[in-house]
């Protein structure tokens, strides 16, 4: 039996993100999307005992003319993927230098994204 391997990206632009405002981390840049590259960089993404639990496996993607094309993160399970999909985009929105989205209370998102917006 082929073992099955998932990423969680975005395919489309339905998700909409809140401007940055320099807030993200370095890896994530106003040019790129949510994804980090690494996995070091993508278990920071998630709280620690979450990420102790899960397995991220990096893999290069190589396009026929022999170029590397784009890092992904895959997963064992769909379900997996979706988690740290979500990761990404809370870390994006909500991360500072300082802390992880998950170090957050929710007032304090609030906050961001209410100050963010207007």
């Amino acid at each position: 039996e082929k073992t099955r391997w998932w990423s969680a990206c975005y395919i489309a632009d339905t998700i909409p993100l809140v401007p940055l405002c320099n807030r993200h981390e370095a890896w994530m840049n106003g040019m790129q999307p949510c994804r980090p590259s690494n996995v070091d960089d993508a278990k920071q993404c998630v709280p620690p005992h979450v990420a102790a639990a899960m397995t991220f496996y990096p893999m290069i993607i190589i396009t026929t003319g022999n170029t590397v094309e784009e890092d992904m993160i895959f997963h064992p399970s769909l379900e997996e993927a979706l988690r740290v999909g979500a990761a990404y985009w809370m870390e994006r929105q909500f991360a500072d230098k300082d802390r992880h989205w998950y170090m957050l209370q929710f007032n304090d998102m609030l906050e961001i994204a209410t100050s963010t917006l207007s």
